[in-house]
């Protein structure tokens, strides 16, 4: 493979990085956007191999999209855009099931957890988020659901898979990485 940037290039902008951006302080502070940003590179990386034919444990692919979705559930669309894709491969349609338990698995731990506790089932940064009052999954599905109808986010969200097959035809024998 060709290098862009030089190994003096490469290193000044590691030591660009390491002093620009405060990842110590958010690290430090509680913040989980960097694992959560970890985690679905990984995700993406596993999926890229594991589309190209790449054989690994299917268990480690589970705890991987269990891990993303546990750090911060906005990887559940990630990851569940992802089950959605492995279903139109014949032959791959069971690595479906198994990212659908890795969405399924930590947001249910959460739950069980927090409900045990005199909590809600689902946390309470997505409850205050929305202006309804949310005591059951059931209520949060159906509204989030209505705003997405109501909100025209529906065209959004049929428009990445469009152009996904558009770019990536289905049945294409050429393996991606090049």
């Amino acid at each position: 493979t060709r290098s862009y940037l030089s190994w003096i290039g490469t290193l000044l902008f590691s030591i660009l990085f390491i002093f620009l951006v405060p990842l110590p302080v958010i690290v430090l502070i509680g913040m989980e956007h960097i694992l959560h940003v970890l985690f679905c590179l990984i995700f993406i990386y596993m999926t890229f191999k594991k589309f190209n034919g790449c054989r690994f444990s299917n268990w480690v692919y589970l705890l991987t999209a269990a891990l993303a979705v546990s750090f911060r559930y906005e990887s559940m669309f990630l990851v569940g855009f992802t089950a959605l894709s492995w279903l139109i491969i014949p032959g791959k349609r069971y690595i479906f099931f198994i990212l659908a338990l890795g969405i399924v698995i930590p947001i249910t731990c959460f739950g069980v957890y927090s409900m045990y506790h005199g909590g809600f089932f689902l946390p309470n940064s997505l409850l205050v988020k929305g202006p309804d009052s949310y005591h059951s999954v059931s209520q949060f599905i159906i509204s989030s659901l209505k705003k997405i109808y109501d909100g025209g986010l529906i065209y959004s969200l049929m428009f990445v898979p469009c152009v996904y097959f558009f770019i990536f035809p289905i049945g294409r024998e050429k393996s991606l990485e090049k």
